[in-house]
């Protein structure tokens, strides 16, 4: 069981987990699963499904096609890429007190998250097409994008979106 003072309980009481508005100990679920889809070895499909269930308030029971331009797509694609990057570096030096130089990087890591939603991962899923019935976009995202739910992949791909290079310490 973690403490009070655990790294695990201090990376979810961070700000990267808290919507406006929140308490120090309140966590936006939504922000915790998207965590989990990037750190856990899920199957693509479960993974897809999650995602949509997060992007649908009701989820597939609910709704019968989603949009590109979908209200939920922009901040919890967002709030991904942060979690990859800048979040995590946070996490490192506020809960590991490993030094980073992140800082230099910040910006044009967050400049790069709307060329990486919009050219890379709508772009695969959509095509041409503005909606998608949910199955198309589930096999969509479950074949052709599995680098979101990926912690490393999605980092690689926000890094070669803002023309950065920037090791990890310790990789």
């Amino acid at each position: 069981m973690a403490t009070v003072d655990s790294k695990l309980v201090k990376i979810l009481k961070n700000a990267a987990f808290k919507s406006d508005g929140q308490s120090e100990q309140q966590i936006d679920v939504n922000f915790l699963i998207c965590y989990g889809l990037l750190l856990c070895s899920g199957k693509p499909r479960d993974k897809a499904e999650c995602f949509y269930n997060i992007l649908q308030d009701g989820g597939l029971t609910a709704h019968t096609f989603i949009t590109a331009t979908d209200k939920d797509i922009h901040p919890i694609f967002e709030k991904m890429c942060l979690l990859v990057t800048v979040h995590l570096f946070e996490f490192m030096k506020e809960t590991l007190n490993m030094e980073n130089d992140w800082e230099s990087v910040e910006d044009k890591l967050c400049a790069a998250h709307e060329k990486v939603r919009e050219d890379m991962f709508l772009d695969e899923v959509f095509g041409s097409n503005s909606k998608m019935a949910n199955e198309p976009f589930l096999e969509a995202v479950s074949k052709k994008t599995m680098w979101v739910f990926n912690s490393n992949d999605l980092r690689r791909k926000v890094f070669e979106a803002a023309e950065v290079k920037f090791t990890l310490p310790g990789g």
